[in-house]
């Protein structure tokens, strides 16, 4: 799903249950989208985020895939495969 941006500035993203855990386990997210992020649900769930934020977590998990996303052949592992996910949906443009 593409993110939406709302009138405040923040945008819409919508995080499966697999992809708000990489994000807490491997990024560092902000307060405030932790607290988002931590609320249980086995569904996707909506997150409100800014840019700034937005682009903060990209940034973390293309440093993360870089480090662990691939494998000896350089093939995309199952991390690198969700971190790429991520970045898509992160990306502000």
């Amino acid at each position: 799903m593409r993110s939406s941006e709302s009138a405040s500035g923040r945008l819409r993203i919508t995080l499966t249950r697999e992809e708000r855990l990489t994000v807490l386990r491997e990024l560092r997210p902000s307060a405030d989208v932790r607290t988002q992020l931590e609320l249980e649900s086995s569904r996707p769930r909506e997150i409100w985020i800014t840019t700034d934020e937005a682009d903060e977590l990209r940034e973390q998990a293309a440093e993360v895939l870089q480090r662990s996303g691939f494998d000896s052949e350089y093939k995309a592992t199952a991390l690198g495969r969700l971190l790429e996910q991520l970045m898509d949906k992160l990306f502000t443009g």
